[in-house]
């Protein structure tokens, strides 16, 4: 297989979905395409099984930065000094201000380096579900919108030879199921008072 070529293929397929009045796709910006590009080429570099499996994009994380869980700041700036990340990577600047930060990207990120576990970070809908013509907020994917995220996911299982899947939230978990993928019992979502529970479930999730 010409990985290479794989995620060429997924980025143009992800850059094919129109954006509506309650989604945004985060991916018809060639800035984004290439932020993911980069992302993705390194995490086959570092060969991950594993995949964290979030449910959607936040306004202030990946739908700025184009990579899940990632916020413009963790990818630029590289707080936590991971291999992945980085100006020298070559990534992209998408604000026009400040850097944008995001708590759970923070959150999440935090805790991968104290576990030193890099998995690769994926959603189950990849692009941004908002409030009826409001892109600066967030809500839930629909289950008709995490079938859309069905063969994203596929795709990457075959690129990255996943292994071994642990989903972020009961929506996450849910859709793997519903894929008749195994997968670990879901993590909790760290931004909604569970940051403790959230280290302690991903570290036996491991």
């Amino acid at each position: 297989m010409n990985t290479i070529k794989e995620i060429g293929e997924f980025i143009r397929k992800l850059s094919t979905n129109p954006n509506t009045n309650t989604v945004t796709n985060q991916y018809l910006d060639e800035k984004k395409q290439k932020n993911l590009r980069i992302y993705l080429t390194e995490m086959l570099g570092l060969n991950s099984k594993l995949l964290l499996l979030g449910e959607a994009p936040g306004y202030k994380g990946c739908a700025v930065s184009g990579i899940p869980f990632t916020s413009e700041y963790i990818m630029l700036e590289n707080p936590n000094k991971t291999v992945i990340f980085g100006k020298d990577k070559g990534y992209e600047k998408i604000s026009v201000s400040n850097f944008e930060k995001e708590r759970t990207a923070t959150m999440i990120w935090n805790a991968l380096i104290k576990l030193d576990k890099i998995p690769l970070l994926w959603n189950s809908f990849p692009f941004h579900p908002h409030k009826d013509r409001n892109p600066q907020s967030n809500r839930p994917p629909s289950n008709k919108e995490t079938e859309i995220g069905k063969n994203y996911i596929l795709h990457l299982e075959n690129v990255f030879n996943i292994e071994h899947f642990i989903p972020v939230g009961r929506k996450a978990e849910k859709l793997l199921k519903n894929m008749n993928i195994k997968a670990e019992e879901y993590v909790p979502h760290p931004s909604r008072g569970n940051k403790s529970k959230f280290i302690e479930k991903l570290k036996t999730s491991f």
